[in-house]
């Protein structure tokens, strides 16, 4: 155990040992300080595996079910969840379920983040919806985050049907603070 005559040797050493604890960067992570704290992200995204290009939460495919186009949104790091993503809001986490559906026309794959209540405990929710436009975010009463996953467009070649899906979102799991993305 350190001895200290002085008071100033004493909150020098302190601070010292502080410092030595605090969260580094370093191989493969990022340390990020905020006024909410600090965050460790991961410096490179998992590594693409299959034919969608992106291994991460929130990855939108294609897939066929029964000969029918539809649109999948898992978890490309854990296929076999039930889950394809989490939202953190403050304290509060949501895990999004897996979303899929029968593709129709052309539109955008969106992950709605809605809070309501009062500014000292709101209420999140989040959900995943395709639109064809984005919607506003403030509608109802009711603020809402959009954040567009990707896009679907359902085109013919040579009287053949054509569809493209496109991954926008690439940066794993969602964290909203004091309600920015």
């Amino acid at each position: 155990m350190k001895h200290f005559y002085r008071w100033p040797e004493a909150v020098r050493y302190l601070y010292q040992q502080l410092e030595a604890a605090r969260p580094r960067s370093g191989s493969g992570i990022v340390a990020e300080t905020t006024p909410y704290g600090t965050r460790l992200h991961l410096s490179q995204q998992p590594e693409p595996t299959g034919e969608s290009g992106y291994a991460g939460p929130f990855r939108v495919r294609l897939i066929y079910r029964d000969s029918i186009p539809t649109l999948l949104v898992d978890n490309g790091a854990d296929p076999g969840n039930d889950y394809c993503g989490r939202v953190v809001c403050g304290a509060q986490q949501i895990d999004v379920p897996v979303f899929s559906i029968p593709l129709a026309d052309n539109g955008n794959v969106i992950l709605t983040i809605s809070w309501s209540g009062e500014a000292e405990a709101p209420q999140y929710a989040a959900a995943i919806t395709t639109a064809i436009t984005t919607p506003q975010e403030y509608q109802d009463g009711v603020w809402t985050k959009v954040v567009v996953l990707g896009r679907y467009e359902m085109t013919e070649y040579d009287d053949e049907p054509v569809i493209r899906v496109v991954q926008y979102w690439t940066s794993g799991n969602l964290e909203v603070n004091d309600r920015w993305v």
